[in-house]
């Protein structure tokens, strides 16, 4: 299964996220059944702070990278800045067959 998240823009959207997946990595430690995808504008900031997790033989964590067009037509005619949501969900999908889960980055698990 995998837990997809979006996570662009502001430093503190960002900040939270990578908070979010470290809490879930505690309460599930490797191996797990979660794989965890990121959209985002900042690949750097999560190939450096998951740098040991990013290099292991089997990653946990995907990342794709998103810029401001890509936001832009994904927010449509109208700028609506919550069809982000639905459209990276959309994407997961196409890439993805078994069980997604989407979890905002103020989310964490204990």
């Amino acid at each position: 299964m995998i837990l997809v998240y979006q996570a662009y823009g502001r430093i503190d959207v960002i900040e939270q996220t990578l908070f979010s997946i470290v809490s879930l990595f505690y309460c599930e430690p490797a191996p797990s059944r979660i794989q965890v995808w990121v959209y985002t504008d900042q690949v750097e900031k999560f190939n450096n702070f998951f740098k040991d997790e990013m290099q292991a033989p089997s990653p946990r964590i995907r990342l794709f990278q998103v810029n401001q067009d890509q936001l832009n037509l994904w927010r449509g005619e109208i700028q609506f800045v919550h069809r982000v949501k639905l459209e990276i969900l959309s994407d997961a999908a196409k890439k993805f067959t078994g069980p997604i889960f989407y979890a905002d980055g103020d989310t964490y698990f204990k």
